[in-house]
This record gives C-alpha cells, structure tokens and sequence, in this order.
C-alpha cells in the first residue's frame, strides 16, 4: 500500500491573487511544498461572499519556514 501524502495545514490566507503571485515564487525557490486552497473557487461568483478564501497550505515540518519567508515578503 503506498504511503499518505504528508497532512498540509494553513499557513495564510493571501488577500489576493495578486498577494498569492508574490509568495509562490519564493515558497517554490526555497523548496517548500504547497497548494493553495480555493485557488480557482475564488475567482468565482462565490468569492464575493467570502465562502472561498485563499488558504495557502504546506507540510507541518516546512510551516515555520513557509511562515517566516511570508513575513519577510508581506511587510
């Protein structure tokens, strides 16, 4: 049986598409893992009731990392 994919949990939730464009490139040269919850459900007619909000998700062992490198870009 193969192995589980690592549980992700929310490290932030970026206020936009726009936000979302300046962490990706960075969490993906630092060789963290992620994805982004509601990524395309956002762009929806549900995001303006808020039910869709962008969750940007990693593995446990990288979320200190992930948290740190996102304080350092949304300053």
């Amino acid at each position: 049986m193969p192995a589980s994919p690592p549980a992700f949990i929310e490290v932030y939730r970026p206020a936009s598409h726009a936000e979302l464009a300046l962490i990706r490139p960075a969490l993906e040269q630092a060789g963290i893992q992620y994805y982004v919850k509601n990524e395309f459900a956002s762009l929806g007619a549900r995001a303006a009731t808020g039910a869709d909000e962008l969750s940007l998700m990693v593995p446990p062992a990288q979320c200190e990392a992930a948290q740190q490198l996102i304080a350092d870009i949304v300053r």
